[in-house]
């Protein structure tokens, strides 16, 4: 295989990047990690959200008395997440008469079908692979949706048949890339696809030095210009970590991949999962329930087991179905030390 000059010095200089900004991030603070116990206090995700403080800190809070953990879950559903999804079945039913009259069905009842009150809960799943595959979930988004413009200037006048689709769906999931893209679409209050393509994405940035200016700077020039920002990054971490809460490279990657998939200040920093329950789309109904899904790894495993545990989190809860688990954590208390359910 042949490489060209200008990939082998770009894929050089970008993991020249990240060696440094994780070199600095061990360096910057002397002390070790510090283990802060709680004492009945939340400990809010890594992003935080603005009313918070902001920042990429994580915050603490007073908990609530009641049980965070709910235990023996055997595949049902959290009390707001039922609540929610009640709610989003009114809202289908007009999205389901929208799409059975466009469908033109000669003979089919429509109003029969709406009333009968047995509407289809439909869950669309967005799978892992990057930026490739956030791309290409947008794309069918964008097919499924009723608000896109799917005119087709170039041929014939003409609406794809599954447009409406989305307007029809209860859930939205999505793992790694999946993930991606719902991050991108909920942190900017669910736009059309196109909307978020024309100003939310940076798609045509490169994804480990965003910063680099134009391609034919070459990987030194990239280098060079995305230093400062690198700094803010690691500045970010080292909050985080002088705060007392483990961090990783995973800390750096996700304030990069931030850069590509959101408009929101300073790339979202002050903004977390369950705090864009919020959001009015998600308020009102307008966009399904999102989840995202991944599978557990345990330090030192060089890869994935089959028997490794499926995990899954919405702006509610956060926990897995397996047996061996079985539980669900409020999402906005993930991360506090408890002892039977209550915190320590």
């Amino acid at each position: 295989m042949t490489f060209s000059t200008t990939t082998t010095t770009t894929t050089t200089t970008t993991l020249l990047c990240l060696l440094l900004a994780s070199h600095q991030l061990l360096l910057t603070s002397a002390s070790p990690f510090r283990h802060r116990h709680l004492s009945k206090r939340q400990l809010i995700p890594s992003i935080t959200s603005s009313s918070s403080g902001g920042g990429y800190t994580p915050q603490y809070t007073t908990c609530p008395s009641t049980p965070l953990i709910r235990t023996g879950v055997n595949d049902t559903v959290g009390d707001a997440e039922k609540a929610w999804v009640d709610g989003r079945t009114e809202v289908v039913k007009g999205g389901l008469r929208a799409f059975l009259e466009g469908a033109g069905v000669e003979g089919l009842n429509v109003d029969g079908v709406v009333n009968a009150g047995k509407v289809p809960k439909v869950a669309v799943a967005v799978s892992g692979g990057g930026l490739r595959a956030m791309l290409y979930g947008g794309s069918i988004l964008s097919t499924f949706d009723s608000r896109t413009n799917t005119t087709n200037t170039t041929t014939t006048n003409t609406i794809s048949p599954a447009s409406g689709l989305l307007q029809l769906t209860t859930y939205l999931t999505g793992l790694s890339g999946g993930s991606w893209l719902l991050a991108s679409l909920y942190t900017t209050d669910f736009p059309t696809i196109s909307t978020a393509r024309n100003t939310v994405w940076n798609t045509d940035r490169n994804l480990i030095l965003p910063f680099g200016g134009s391609e034919d700077r070459g990987g030194l020039g990239q280098f060079v210009e995305s230093v400062g920002e690198y700094k803010e990054f690691v500045d970010d971490v080292v909050g985080k970590k002088d705060a007392g809460f483990n961090v990783s490279v995973t800390d750096l990657w996700s304030r990069l991949v931030s850069v590509h998939i959101t408009n929101a200040s300073n790339y979202g920093e002050s903004q977390t999962w369950s705090s864009l329950a919020n959001y009015s789309a998600f308020q009102n109904h307008q966009a399904p329930f999102p989840i995202v899904t991944f599978v557990q790894r345990t330090s030192g495993e060089a890869r994935v087991t089959i028997d490794a545990h499926v995990w899954e989190s919405n702006f509610f809860e956060t926990g897995s179905n397996n047996p061996a688990i079985n539980s669900f954590i409020l999402t906005p208390y993930y991360g506090t030390y408890l002892s039977n359910s209550t915190p320590t």
